[in-house]
């Protein structure tokens, strides 16, 4: 048997999707996706992450909306625009009244529409086949109410850490390309972005070089450390400065920021928008937040399911029968050894 450098592979399988979903919108510009070559190419690049990542367990981690964190933070991906049958609606009415010129840029507008429309719905239909039908297969996905797969992948790296502290043989990578999950890295998971295999290990340099200047401001205005995690950080991080999620909600720069965060960790409630800072931060947070209208934890609440999904046990696969699921579903996997990605997967 092949010796994989990971046991388990935590992959952002919503990023995949979405991203194989882009490159083949451009190749079919204005006709809509077909779904079998979307749901092709998807399985062709989860199978190939097992060999790229080097993981003996591939884990494809989704999102499931609406998430909890939108009760608190309204505009948290709220820019992220997807057409709807309002505004296709709304365009149709506009046409009555509408000059030559303009009526041109209706029609074109309303195929935007009905395109994105007929893409998104494929998209949708190629995550449900996955998490549906897939798993028989050897594809074992992690999703949950309420969830993005960002939430997931962090548990399943504290629960992988853990087991790593007893076991150095329990280790995981982190497989995306989005930056942040390089905040999830742990004694034990590492990161490897899935866009180019760099580790960004200057974003580690940044994390060390800014957390020393918050312990500095700490000690200097209340006498001790922040003991800030990194996963805390990049929390705080994309809440007073920089998000591609339209997160941000605090944002004084007449206080630099490793001072108000200082300050806010400390509980300084004198700190300008604390308690807006804090509502967002705990909506964010997987290790502290709660469920919105409950008393469970985040933390609680996915314990048992990323435990079970975690579970070596629990990557089975039922052989011969993924030929025959290819070849009667028209399916070009573009993968020829499938006995070498379900290598350690255990038969039933």
């Amino acid at each position: 048997m092949h010796q994989y450098a990971y046991k388990w592979g935590l992959i952002d399988a919503n990023y995949i999707l979405f991203r194989n979903k882009a490159i083949l919108a451009s190749k079919y510009d204005k006709e809509p996706i077909p779904r079998h070559e979307l749901f092709s190419s998807v399985l062709q690049s989860f199978m190939k992450l097992k060999y790229e990542g080097d993981c003996m367990y591939p884990l494809y981690i989704w999102d499931k909306s609406p998430y909890h964190k939108l009760k608190t933070l309204q505009a948290y991906k709220a820019d992220r625009w997807v057409g709807t049958d309002e505004e296709y609606d709304a365009l149709e009415a506009e046409k009555a009244t509408a000059s030559p010129l303009r009526l041109i840029e209706i029609i074109e507008q309303q195929r935007k529409i009905r395109l994105d429309q007929a893409n998104f719905e494929t998209t949708s239909y190629v995550k449900s086949k996955f998490i549906k039908d897939m798993s028989k297969y050897g594809f074992h996905s992690l999703i949950k109410q309420g969830y993005e797969a960002d939430d997931l992948a962090f548990f399943a790296s504290c629960q992988i850490s853990e087991l790593y502290k007893q076991d150095e043989s329990n280790n995981a990578v982190l497989l995306t390309a989005d930056k942040d999950w390089a905040n999830f890295q742990l004694p034990g998971v590492d990161f490897l972005s899935t866009y180019n295999w760099s580790n960004y290990y200057n974003l580690t340099e940044e994390f060390e070089e800014i957390n020393t200047k918050i312990n500095d401001a700490s000690e200097k205005l209340y006498g001790k450390p922040c003991k800030l995690l990194r996963f805390q950080y990049g929390i705080l991080e994309e809440l007073m400065h920089k998000s591609h999620n339209n997160a941000c909600v605090w944002s004084h720069r007449n206080i630099k920021r490793p001072e108000a965060i200082a300050r806010f960790m400390n509980g300084d409630t004198t700190l300008i928008d604390y308690q807006l800072l804090h509502d967002a931060y705990y909506a964010m947070n997987m290790l502290e937040g709660t469920v919105p209208g409950s008393t469970e934890t985040y933390k609680h609440d996915t314990e048992d399911l990323v435990k079970q999904a975690i579970d070596p046990e629990h990557f089975t696969y039922e052989p011969g029968q993924f030929t025959y699921y290819c070849f009667d579903n028209f399916l070009d996997t573009g993968f020829e050894n499938y006995f070498s990605f379900v290598e350690g997967f255990k038969s039933i």
